[in-house]
């Protein structure tokens, strides 16, 4: 029997008309990777993971196109809307792009070029948005503007943007 893109026993999906269910996860915490990876997998996407926005950049430079992206906004070395915006300007990637965090003063709307999911969801709602992103149509590159993005983030996290020097 052949193995497809991800492993299952059964006909090879490389040739098939099947939708790409490349996910590139982001997120710093090292549980919630894994247990995400394991789900989506059950969920029959195929998974990468990344704890750093250097290893995600690295990773959309050399692997094959991702179906989506779900990103934590929190990293290490970075936040989310800086890597969306790095995806945007610096690569010109046009990629289905869901944002996860605590919070948002407001809901993002479909202009601000992202989906954003809560944390503490209901899988399921997981679950959905990634069936729906997968299967979206690659569209224009929609404005972004880094700064409100992130005036709205610092409005829930308590600290303002840019840094201001010391």
């Amino acid at each position: 029997m052949k193995q497809d893109t991800i492993g299952n026993a059964g006909e090879s999906t490389v040739n098939s008309p099947v939708p790409n269910r490349r996910v590139l996860l982001v997120d710093e915490d090292k549980l919630m990777r894994v247990g995400f990876q394991q789900v989506l997998k059950e969920w029959s996407f195929a998974p990468s993971l990344a704890a750093t926005f250097r290893e995600a950049r690295n990773m959309v430079l050399t692997e094959e196109p991702f179906a989506a992206i779900v990103c934590d906004y929190h990293l290490p070395d970075g936040n989310g809307l800086e890597f969306l915006d790095w995806l945007k300007r610096q690569v010109g990637l046009q990629v289905p792009f869901l944002l996860i965090s605590d919070g948002l003063p407001r809901a993002p709307s479909t202009a601000d070029g992202y989906e954003f999911l809560s944390k503490f969801f209901l899988i399921e709602n997981l679950r959905n948005r990634l069936e729906k992103l997968c299967c979206a149509k690659p569209q224009a590159a929609a404005p972004f503007n880094l700064t409100v993005a992130q005036e709205a983030m610092a409005s829930v996290y308590a600290f303002r943007w840019p840094p201001k020097n010391k």
